[in-house]
């Protein structure tokens, strides 16, 4: 009777069950439970330290960081029951509903064409990094693009939302898709999964549109692709906003400066311990370790030249969002010809409890094939 009066008064409280049901997604540090929650740093501490009483929450140090996450369970059957069960009671959250939605809509959209419908879930001025192009500015180049998609194929896109935060009237979102693609005049069937990082605003009415969006898939797709311009897609301007510019073109550099050195160890350090790369045509990597034994071979064995232009940033409390161009040449460090990538990359960066700025999660892609030096 103990354990589970314990539990139970465990989850009496609003923001404690907020809490948990954040560290469903992730592990978190108290810092950003702070921003999510919009409370003083004291009673988010309170507040853990009476779900870890409970056995519903551990904690980890990572170096200078504590991290939480949700416990096994394996303490307590009431501890196992109530968190199996928390993973689909309050689901109905009105952000989070409404987001989900926005996918489902996205996926109602492709099913049946519907074009309007599709461009109904972007901001006017939406920007979307697709891959094997530069980006799509507006919904009016967007337009034409899609236009010509959906006249050309019948397309499937079931979303699974992995990752939602809410940072204010910002949200991102992290999700996998399966893309499948049948041209209406006659052929086979293509189908590719893929990951997606997108950036969303509140709207005035208090509905949620994308803003910014890449994606790129886990392997080659060999169907088409439509893309609009150089002239269409016009200038990207920088955001006014100085200190998200400053900061986010710090990070760029930051970041092209540990894969220009070769320098592994100030690399890894640019992410969050939980950090997550999205890259193209490979798995998704959750961790220091993993982003650590996916760059220290090509760190290794080229000499690289990394040049990244930030186009826009925000800054929204302890989170904030920016895109850029890049440009990836990578010399055999042994001799050889030079490959020279060129893309686009979104990425959701969290401020540390020192005050720093960390990539919590990057996603990119390509613009096109790489250029290789004869």
């Amino acid at each position: 009777m103990k354990d589970f009066l314990k539990v139970m008064k465990a989850l009496s409280d609003p923001n404690r069950v907020r809490i948990v049901k954040m560290l469903q997604h992730k592990t978190m540090c108290v810092c950003e439970m702070q921003a999510a929650l919009r409370i003083a740093q004291p009673s988010v501490s309170k507040h853990l330290r009476i779900l870890e009483e409970a056995n519903l929450v551990t904690h980890r140090k990572d170096g200078m960081w504590v991290n939480y996450r949700l416990s096994d369970g394996s303490s307590s059957p009431y501890v196992a029951s109530l968190l199996g069960n928390l993973r689909h009671w309050l689901e109905n959250d009105p952000d989070i509903a409404a987001i989900n939605e926005l996918y489902n809509q996205a996926t109602l959209a492709c099913s049946t064409g519907d074009v309007e419908l599709y461009l109904s879930i972007f901001t006017e001025d939406a920007v979307v990094m697709a891959p094997g192009s530069t980006a799509f500015i507006g919904k009016k180049v967007l337009r034409p693009a899609m236009e010509g998609l959906f006249g050309l194929f019948e397309l499937g896109l079931p979303y699974t939302v992995d990752e939602i935060g809410l940072p204010g009237d910002w949200a991102f979102v992290r999700s996998r898709f399966q893309y499948s693609m049948t041209p209406k005049q006659g052929g086979e069937t293509t189908t590719n999964p893929g990951k997606q990082l997108d950036i969303l605003k509140r709207q005035a009415d208090g509905s949620w549109k994308i803003y910014l969006e890449c994606w790129n898939y886990d392997a080659p797709l060999p169907a088409p692709t439509v893309a609009a311009t150089s002239e269409e897609l016009g200038i990207v301007k920088l955001a006014q906003v100085d200190d998200a510019d400053a900061m986010y073109r710090e990070m760029c550099d930051l970041y092209a400066l540990a894969a220009e050195t070769g320098d592994v160890d100030l690399y890894v350090a640019n992410y969050t311990a939980d950090g997550v790369q999205m890259p193209p045509e490979a798995p998704t990597r959750i961790g220091s370790e993993q982003i650590r034994a996916a760059i220290e071979p090509a760190l290794t064995l080229f000499d690289i030249e990394c040049p990244i232009y930030p186009k826009e940033a925000v800054i929204t409390g302890d989170w904030a969002f920016g895109y850029c161009d890049w440009s990836l040449s990578l010399t055999p460090k042994e001799g050889g010809t030079t490959t020279t990538f060129n893309g686009k990359g979104l990425d959701v960066i969290n401020r540390q409890a020192d005050g720093s700025w960390k990539y919590y999660i990057e996603c990119w892609n390509y613009n096109g094939p790489p250029i290789v030096e004869e």
